[in-house]
């Protein structure tokens, strides 16, 4: 009888230990189970769809803002007689308004063109963010020792060259080196003291040679104490 007893507790005992083990086994996958859930499901995809993603959005803004950072502004050689790209777009109108009465010109200036009197653009331009950007773009690299687009004008003794590029068309854009000091002298290549730069700019019409452009963006970089000026006009 004692030997019934004896092994009916032992076989008992093997089955309760038996049942908590699958029960500890349960408890223990159960919670695994939970944690990787929690931990791809609720902290991966929070971390790489919240976290990373905001952290790409951040980070394209952050770039965003960097390439803006990075670009370029204007710059003027401290012998410039400006010290914005809108006061030369001012001082460009402000010419082509006194200019007004006087015939238009269209071609290269003293290479074949002529003048007319066959008004077909604006006396004064509309300032244009895109065309700015053109000729900042432009600026930037004559500054660094590129060659400015176009073909080279003479000018008056002493001044230096314009570049006129695009003539006749919708890139039609005229680039010059400001010296330090120059302007309002003989030596002034922006100034209407200096025929290339009237008839490039100051009455300068196609008269339906080419196309009409109504916008005018402006570029400049400096070199020391000179600044490159771009004129791009659309």
């Amino acid at each position: 009888m004692q030997q019934t007893i004896a092994r009916a507790t032992i076989g008992l005992t093997f089955i309760l230990a038996l049942l908590l083990g699958i029960t500890c086994d349960a408890g223990s996958s159960g919670g695994s189970d939970d944690d990787d859930d929690s931990s791809s499901g609720g902290g991966s995809d929070a971390g790489s769809g919240g976290a990373t993603d905001a952290g790409s959005d951040g980070g394209n803004g952050g770039t965003g803002s960097g390439s803006g950072g990075d670009a370029v502004e204007p710059s003027f050689g401290s012998g410039s007689h400006f010290d914005s790209v809108m006061a030369m777009f001012d001082y460009v109108n402000g010419q082509r308004t006194s200019y007004q009465p006087h015939d238009r010109y269209k071609g290269f200036p003293f290479g074949g063109g002529s003048y007319h009197t066959n008004v077909t653009w604006p006396i004064t331009f509309t300032w244009s963010a895109a065309a700015a950007a053109t000729a900042q773009a432009e600026a930037n690299a004559v500054a660094a020792g590129g060659t400015p687009s176009g073909s080279e004008t003479d000018s008056n003794p002493g001044a230096n060259h314009l570049f006129i590029a695009g003539l006749n068309t919708a890139d039609y854009m005229v680039t010059a080196q400001e010296s330090a000091g120059a302007f309002s002298t003989d030596q002034c290549t922006l100034c209407n003291s200096n025929p290339f730069m009237r008839m490039a700019v100051f009455y300068h019409d196609p008269g339906g040679d080419g196309p009409v452009l109504t916008e005018l963006g402006i570029g400049a970089a400096a070199v020391g104490a000179d600044t490159w000026w771009v004129l791009k006009f659309e």
